[in-house]
Protein backbone atom coordinates (compact mmCIF):
# COMPACT_ATOMS: atom_id res chain seq x y z
CA UNK A 1 0.00 0.00 0.00
CA UNK A 2 2.86 2.50 0.95
CA UNK A 3 4.59 1.76 -2.59
CA UNK A 4 1.25 2.50 -4.42
CA UNK A 5 1.02 5.88 -2.80
CA UNK A 6 4.60 6.90 -2.85
CA UNK A 7 4.20 5.72 -6.80
CA UNK A 8 1.10 8.12 -7.11
CA UNK A 9 3.22 11.07 -5.45
CA UNK A 10 5.70 10.36 -7.81
CA UNK A 11 3.65 10.34 -10.99
CA UNK A 12 1.72 13.90 -9.48
CA UNK A 13 5.31 15.29 -8.65
CA UNK A 14 6.24 14.80 -12.25
CA UNK A 15 2.85 16.07 -14.11
CA UNK A 16 3.65 19.25 -11.75
CA UNK A 17 6.90 19.80 -13.84
CA UNK A 18 5.73 18.89 -16.91
CA UNK A 19 4.43 22.94 -17.61
CA UNK A 20 7.99 23.73 -16.33
CA UNK A 21 10.62 25.22 -19.02
CA UNK A 22 12.43 22.02 -20.60
CA UNK A 23 16.26 23.88 -20.45
CA UNK A 24 17.69 26.68 -18.59
CA UNK A 25 17.96 30.21 -20.25
CA UNK A 26 21.50 29.88 -21.54
CA UNK A 27 22.52 32.91 -22.87
CA UNK A 28 21.05 36.42 -23.05
CA UNK A 29 20.23 38.36 -25.80
CA UNK A 30 22.50 40.25 -28.25
CA UNK A 31 21.70 44.16 -27.88
CA UNK A 32 22.86 46.15 -30.38
CA UNK A 33 25.05 48.96 -29.90
CA UNK A 34 22.40 52.08 -29.15
CA UNK A 35 24.42 54.58 -30.93
CA UNK A 36 24.23 52.59 -34.54
CA UNK A 37 20.53 50.83 -34.35
CA UNK A 38 17.99 51.16 -36.06
CA UNK A 39 14.09 51.58 -34.52
CA UNK A 40 13.19 48.27 -35.54
CA UNK A 41 17.10 46.61 -34.07
CA UNK A 42 16.40 48.12 -30.51
CA UNK A 43 12.57 47.07 -30.97
CA UNK A 44 13.61 43.68 -31.67
CA UNK A 45 15.91 43.76 -28.54
CA UNK A 46 13.59 44.76 -26.38
CA UNK A 47 11.00 41.41 -27.25
CA UNK A 48 14.43 39.38 -27.33
CA UNK A 49 15.45 40.36 -23.12
CA UNK A 50 12.08 40.77 -22.23
CA UNK A 51 11.56 36.76 -23.31
CA UNK A 52 14.68 36.32 -21.57
CA UNK A 53 14.14 37.35 -18.61
CA UNK A 54 10.54 35.81 -18.81
CA UNK A 55 12.13 32.33 -19.56
CA UNK A 56 14.23 32.75 -16.23
CA UNK A 57 11.44 33.91 -13.99
CA UNK A 58 9.54 30.81 -15.89
CA UNK A 59 12.34 28.45 -14.83
CA UNK A 60 12.81 29.74 -11.35
CA UNK A 61 9.46 29.60 -10.58
CA UNK A 62 8.72 25.98 -11.63
CA UNK A 63 12.16 24.83 -10.30
CA UNK A 64 13.22 26.79 -7.48
CA UNK A 65 12.88 23.77 -5.33
CA UNK A 66 15.30 21.17 -7.17
CA UNK A 67 18.14 24.06 -7.95
CA UNK A 68 20.84 25.29 -5.45
CA UNK A 69 20.03 28.54 -4.08
CA UNK A 70 23.78 29.32 -5.93
CA UNK A 71 22.38 28.62 -8.96
CA UNK A 72 19.38 30.41 -8.71
CA UNK A 73 21.31 33.75 -8.20
CA UNK A 74 23.66 33.07 -10.89
CA UNK A 75 20.37 32.83 -13.34
CA UNK A 76 19.21 35.93 -11.29
CA UNK A 77 22.23 38.07 -12.23
CA UNK A 78 22.29 36.89 -15.39
CA UNK A 79 18.50 38.31 -16.04
CA UNK A 80 19.20 41.62 -14.25
CA UNK A 81 22.21 41.87 -16.54
CA UNK A 82 20.31 41.30 -19.39
CA UNK A 83 17.99 43.93 -19.01
CA UNK A 84 20.77 46.18 -17.59
CA UNK A 85 22.27 46.20 -20.81
CA UNK A 86 19.35 46.52 -23.12
CA UNK A 87 18.24 49.57 -20.35
CA UNK A 88 21.92 51.16 -20.80
CA UNK A 89 21.78 51.05 -25.15
CA UNK A 90 18.14 52.28 -25.09
CA UNK A 91 19.34 55.18 -22.95
CA UNK A 92 22.41 56.33 -25.75
CA UNK A 93 19.51 54.99 -28.63
CA UNK A 94 17.19 57.56 -26.57
CA UNK A 95 20.82 60.27 -26.72
CA UNK A 96 21.17 59.61 -30.41
CA UNK A 97 17.23 60.54 -31.59
CA UNK A 98 17.26 63.37 -28.66
CA UNK A 99 20.66 64.84 -30.65
CA UNK A 100 18.29 64.55 -34.74
CA UNK A 101 15.76 65.81 -32.95
CA UNK A 102 17.36 68.91 -31.92
CA UNK A 103 19.69 69.74 -34.74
Amino acid sequence: MKSLVALFAIVFSLNAYSDCPASVPVEPPTVPKGELASEDAMYSAQNQTKAFVASVESYLECRSRAISAARRDIMVSKAIRAANNYNAELSAYRSKEDLIATS
